[in-house]
């Protein structure tokens, strides 16, 4: 009846009165033309337009190379082995996993070109929104061309054969955007090796047979700094002010996006908007129908018994990472490492490394939103005091004096040792160099919760470590901490100690004229108190550098 001469698909639903149009003008009409035929001429125009489904692609996308290099290489894999194509894109809420999947359909569409079917599965939503297979392979059916009617009284297993029968040899792309289990998704799947899907999900999406799952992560530093200032239209702005306001929205590209768009309306200066983010990250990033804070709130809700309250405690651990000792102690609950594994399942939690956890600061904080801030503090509290206890004990292994009962303390406390002096001295610094940045976090915790007796104490047992490895440089910083704690509460013997602590650290990288300012400071204060000891100490050091230096003379006065 109508034989087809030129049509080329299009990618977009706005396009259609001009996919329609270019129909009419490219097809041979055999017999007299009529009302019927213009009807049916346009209908299969329409059938045409529905198997080009892809949502206007994102003019702002920006990075993710080395992720697109990966994923097409999953699929090149899933395809070499035969099979259908399928790559699952998973992460949490707000990391970009559909963009990315919308981008690469895009940049694989030239290679598919007889369909590219899409639709939003709303998996995070709430469980009466969340879209049915029966229903998406019943809008696809009736758009390519079959009959309503015949369509509805199909059960769920006759339109998937009739949906994979209609894909066989097609050169196509599926996109199953936001899928919420592999039962949502498995209906879908086309059964041509001529296919490629490409899936999102928070979740893991394990049953699925042949599927290869990539788990995206946060922007890196350059592509977040390159997402804001083009979205945000900034032209030469300072990139320094730029770094600190990108860092502050976590890499989350939902969250650079809001953020970097309220700056473009509002036109606000990069220090506002810095001051703003400091004040109340998730408030500000909230724009229009866009909501970090919600998006969170969609995966905390999906979470079952206990593990809601689990994920709300953990947010009160002051550190970057943590083991299944150090959520135990913040939970004082035992065995629970299948929990920290379903938490990392639903994309609340992280594991990077086997056995240790991260969660990422904007988690944190809609976490530590929730939880009563009492609550929050004796869970930061107790882990910290933990991490002291330990850090005391491994403190005195590396320096070899190391006694029974400290010994069965910590054991007692859940920390697994190994006896035996040279095992002791190199577990202590594995263990130093595994927990080091969260024992400095835990000062600066310290330092806002008012803990004045731990910003003063943890400092002292991480120096013999730094002086093994690299790391005094942070060590400083939180000693300027202890010393600013000790000068606000008046405490004379903490601040000549931490000054005296201090020009240790400078004198051992080499600072010695920075060591001897602060080692003058001291032994004023240790006089000024009549510190006798810590006097003659400091002059011992003081006399150290100056030989050092060549200034024996002065070295002996």
């Amino acid at each position: 009846f109508i034989t087809m001469t030129s049509t080329q698909p299009h990618s977009s639903f706005d396009r259609k009165p001009f996919i329609k149009q270019s129909v009419l003008e490219n097809v041979t009409v055999e017999g007299p033309l009529s009302i019927g035929n213009i009807t049916q001429i346009v209908n299969y125009a329409d059938r045409i337009l529905s198997c080009h489904q892809l949502p206007n692609r994102n003019p702002n996308f920006i990075g993710r190379a080395d992720e697109k290099k990966e994923i097409k290489l999953l699929l090149d894999k899933s395809k070499n082995s035969g099979g259908v194509a399928i790559s699952a894109i998973a992460g949490m809420g707000g990391i970009g996993k559909s963009a990315l999947a919308l981008h690469l359909a895009y940049e694989l569409e030239p290679k598919y070109p007889d369909a590219q079917l899409y639709v939003n599965l709303r998996g995070a939503s709430e469980t009466d929104f969340v879209v049915s297979a029966e229903s998406v392979l019943g809008g696809w059916l009736v758009g390519l061309g079959y009959d309503t009617q015949q369509v509805d009284r199909w059960s769920l297993a006759e339109k998937a054969n009739a949906y994979r029968s209609w894909m066989r040899g097609k050169r196509a792309i599926v996109v199953l955007d936001n899928a919420r289990d592999a039962a949502q998704v498995k209906p879908l799947l086309p059964g041509s090796e001529s296919c490629v899907v490409l899936v999102t999900s928070r979740r893991s999406l394990a049953t699925v047979a042949g599927l290869q799952e990539h788990r995206l992560g946060i922007l890196n530093s350059e592509d977040a700094i390159e997402l804001f200032q083009t979205t945000a239209g900034l032209v030469n702005p300072d990139r320094t002010t730029l770094k600190r306001v990108v860092d502050l929205c976590g890499g989350l590209p939902l969250g650079i996006e809001i953020v970097a768009a309220t700056v473009k309306v509002r036109r606000w200066e990069l220090e506002r908007v810095e001051m703003k983010l400091r004040e109340a990250r998730l408030s500000l990033m909230r724009r229009e129908d866009l909501d970090v804070r919600a998006c969170f709130e969609l995966s905390y809700g999906e979470l079952e018994g206990e593990l809601g309250a689990m994920f709300l405690r953990l947010g009160a651990v002051p550190g970057m990472d943590f083991g299944t000792a150090i959520a135990e102690v913040a939970l004082e609950k035992e065995d629970i490492l299948e929990s920290l594994e379903l938490l990392e399942e639903a994309r609340l939690l992280e594991c990077r490394i086997s056995g240790r956890f991260e969660m990422h600061d904007l988690l944190r904080e809609f976490a530590q939103e929730k939880l009563e801030p009492a609550v929050g503090h004796a869970i930061g509290l107790r882990t910290v005091q933990w991490y002291v206890g330990v850090a005391d004990f491994y403190n005195d292994c590396i320096r070899g004096d190391v006694k029974g009962d400290r010994l069965a303390d910590l054991l007692e406390a859940g920390e697994a040792v190994r006896t035996g002096s040279n095992r002791l001295s190199k577990q202590a610094i594995a263990w130093f160099h595994s927990e080091f940045k969260n024992l400095l976090r835990s000062v600066v915790w310290a330092d806002g919760a008012e803990e004045w007796s731990i910003v003063m104490g943890l400092p002292r047992l991480l120096e013999v470590f730094t002086r093994f490895q690299k790391g005094q440089g942070e060590l400083l910083v939180a000693y300027a901490l202890a010393l600013k704690v000790a000068r606000e509460t008046q405490d004379k013997h903490g601040e000549a100690n931490t000054l005296q602590a201090i020009a240790d650290v400078l004198q051992f990288k080499d600072r010695r004229d920075e060591a001897l300012v602060n080692y003058e400071q001291a032994i004023d204060i240790y006089r000024e108190v009549g510190a006798r000891l810590g006097e003659a100490n400091t002059l011992k050091a003081i006399a150290d550098v100056l030989q050092f230096k060549d200034r024996r003379d002065e070295a002996l006065v």
